[in-house]
Order: C-alpha cells, then sequence, then structure tokens
C-alpha cells in the first residue's frame, strides 16, 4: 500500500513569511481554533526505545522481517521518515521528549543533572487534565529523573523477567482515562535477545572460540563496551546486524502483545500510541558500536542521532501519511498535547506537528506554536504538503 507523503516547512522559513507577512499586511485575527483532537476517552501511550535505529524497521525500508507489528502501527497513521535525537545518549533526550525544550533550557545534560521542578513536563499536562500518570518506569528510578512530578514508583508492575510492566498495568487500570510513558531497554546492550530472534536473526554467530573480543564484548551481561576495549574483526558487522535485528524483532513481539492487551479491553482505537527512541545506534558504521554513554565517546552521525517517529490512533487519525522533512524529538510533545486536546504550557520550544487532511485537498489553515505557524494543507496526486498560511496568501505578491 503506498502512503501520502507530508511536507512540513521548516521554522526559519516560516519564521521569515510570517515577518514580512506582519509588515506587509494586517488581516483581521482569526480565534484560535480547537486542537485537532481531544476525545474524552483518548488514551495516550508514549511509549520510548532504547538505541533503536528506524532503518532496522521494515516500515522505514528495511528488507528483513523484523517488525511486523510495528510496521502495521505505522500503516495505520503517521510516520516521519527524517526525526532526529537532541542527544547521543538517553537522559538529556528524554528529558527534551518530556519538556519540549533543548538540552541547555532543561539543563539536565550529564549524569548528577536535576530537572528545575519549576519546568513544566507533559505529565503536569495530562495530570491537570485529569489523567491517570502511572509511575511504571524504571528510569523513574534513577536520580536525573527525580524532578519529574510523577507519583511514587508502582513497583508491583516492576520484573526483570520481561517488558510487560505496562501490560500489566493496563490489565488493573484500563478504565483509567491515561497518559502512560514507557521506555523499552530491550534492544540496548548487550544484545542478548530471545531464543527464537536470535535463531532467525543471528545464524552467523560463530562458536564461542572464534568469536572477536567485540562479539563477545556485546554479547556480555556489559551494559557498556568502551572504545578501546574491544577489538572488532571484519565480517563482524553481518554478525552484528544480526544481533541487532534479533533483539528488534523481539521489541516487535512486545509491541504486538501492547496491541493486543488494548484491543483486549477495547482501547486499541481509543489509545494514541507514540513510538519513538532516545537515539540511535552504532554498529560499526564509522568503527565501533553503541552511542554516547556505552561507547564513552560521543558521534553525532545519523545511525546515533536518527530516530524512528511515529503516531498511530486507529480510526482517528488520518493513515498512511509520511512526513520526510526534519523534526525532532522536541516536537513530541507539544503534537501529544495537540491531539489530546490539551492546552499547551508556556516554555515549549518545539512545534506542533499534526497534519489535517480533508475529502477536497482544501487548505486547512491554523497557528501553530506561538502564533507563528499556520499550518495547511493541498493534496495533488500523490503528495500531501503542509505549507503556511502566510507563504499560501504572499503567492500573488
Amino acid at each position: 500500500m503506498s502512503r501520502d507523503l507530508i511536507k512540513i516547512i521548516p521554522p526559519v522559513a516560516l519564521f521569515i513569511v510570517a515577518a514580512i507577512f506582519v509588515l506587509f499586511s494586517e488581516p483581521p485575527p482569526s480565534p484560535e481554533p480547537e486542537p485537532a483532537g481531544g476525545p474524552s476517552d483518548l488514551n495516550v501511550i508514549l511509549l520510548t526505545v532504547d538505541s533503536i535505529r528506524p532503518d532496522h524497521l521494515g516500515c522505514y525500508g528495511y528488507d528483513k522481517p523484523t517488525s511486523p507489528n510495528i510496521d502495521a502501527m505505522a500503516e495505520g497513521g503517521w510516520l516521519f521518515e527524517n526525526a532526529f535525537s537532541q542527544s547521543a545518549w538517553t537522559i538529556p533526550g528524554i528529558m527534551s521528549i518530556l519538556t519540549s525544550t533543548q538540552p541547555p533550557v532543561h539543563g539536565v545534560e550529564m549524569r548528577g543533572d536535576v530537572l528545575d521542578p519549576a519546568m513544566p513536563t507533559i505529565f503536569d499536562s495530562f495530570r491537570e487534565a485529569g489523567y491517570a500518570t502511572p509511575n511504571i518506569n524504571f528510569l523513574l528510578t534513577i536520580p536525573e529523573f527525580a524532578g519529574l512530578r510523577v507519583g511514587p514508583a508502582e513497583e508491583k508492575y516492576y520484573s526483570e523477567a520481561d517488558d510487560d510492566e505496562l501490560l500489566r498495568w493496563i490489565d488493573d487500570n484500563h478504565e483509567s482515562k491515561f497518559f502512560a510513558w514507557f521506555h523499552h531497554r530491550g534492544v540496548h546492550l548487550p544484545y542478548k535477545a530471545g531464543d527464537e530472534a536470535m535463531s532467525t536473526f543471528a545464524s552467523e554467530l560463530p562458536p564461542e572460540e572464534r568469536r572477536s573480543s567485540g562479539i563477545k564484548a556485546v554479547l556480555s551481561s556489559a551494559a557498556v563496551v568502551p572504545v578501546g576495549t574491544a577489538e572488532f574483526e571484519e565480517g563482524d558487522r553481518a554478525i552484528l546486524e544480526g544481533l541487532y535485528d534479533a533483539e528488534v524483532k523481539d521489541l516487535d513481539a512486545f509491541v504486538g502483545r501492547l496491541r493486543a492487551k488494548l484491543s483486549e479491553h477495547g482501547l486499541l482505537k481509543k489509545t494514541l500510541i507514540v513510538f519513538t527512541a532516545d537515539h540511535g545506534e552504532e554498529l560499526l558504521d564509522h568503527g565501533f558500536v553503541g552511542h554516547a554513554s556505552t561507547m564513552k565517546a560521543a558521534t553525532l552521525y545519523d545511525e546515533v542521532i536518527r530516530i524512528p517517529l511515529i503516531f498511530s490512533l486507529p480510526g482517528r487519525l488520518p493513515e498512511g501519511l509520511d512526513v520526510d522533512e526534519q523534526v525532532q524529538q522536541i516536537d513530541v510533545m507539544p503534537t501529544i498535547l495537540d491531539i489530546a486536546g490539551i492546552p499547551l504550557p508556556p516554555g515549549l520550544q518545539g512545534r506542533r506537528l499534526v497534519p489535517e487532511p480533508s475529502d477536497e485537498g482544501a487548505n486547512i489553515c491554523r497557528p501553530g506554536l506561538g502564533g507563528h505557524e499556520g499550518l495547511g494543507r493541498r493534496e495533488d496526486e500523490r503528495h500531501v504538503r503542509l505549507y503556511t498560511l502566510c507563504r499560501d496568501r504572499l503567492d500573488g505578491l
């Protein structure tokens, strides 16, 4: 099935066009339109995945069957082709998602940093709107996340045996209206997937006595492999990709279980699922494996900072839409709040990424963050294009 393509005008262009428009025209003010969604029964799951790179997912063009459940979710929603992290390791990137601010603004850039309690977060917005915001995420137990106002940890749902904390919480709380953030850690080092996935994707793994020190390191119990502590050999990249793909397959199985659980409780069409990542992962693309905090050396190549971003809400969001222009982690929070119909707090640095299709392909213009972005839509035979209200009005000048 072919997917439509959405273009988003870069923010700099938006501000330039908006400034010209203000100088040469004084149109009557228009009222702030209602947010894109906001049904009273909407739930939201923000699923962030540690170390997942989009080019190992079928919906992003990968030719191996690593992700049938994620692909199905993407086909029923919006897929952003060029989403990028604010950081090359977990904590600053995740904080940018949860606050819609750049790392120098939220201030959680290094271990030991803690969020300023005055900084608005996505949890605050949903809690004030009457949503349950469960604390079932292992990341929320580490000191750097202490500044987030989520509530006490619900430890009865935690488990070292699996990643199904969220599923157990849904079983007990499916009648609540909820915003749940869950961080899936299974794709992170070490690359030790389940037996079924290993047999499918890691068949090239040699016997232990023939493995390089690098392959042994990524299969050890260590979550870090610092640069210089292990060496990889010619041919190791195919082995690494197989081990990594096996972990992606296990992640995909989790997504399948999550969607099945929502369906079991009648919530699949009432729950917005946002699928994204903290950062990507190098797989010998530039000489080593991992990302900044696992390599103890930072790079900012695409394999480390390009991430997947998918919004899925079957039956309520337009389906099969691709966005090919660059977006960022800081855009996630305002877009989620807009879909949920929740006012955006002041100080956000991201923008709303909400396409608004119509049967006739008519212009549907609405202001974005700070009133600078009037996003509309025009459709031709193959493309859906977002453009600015200001640019459209200047076409005849």
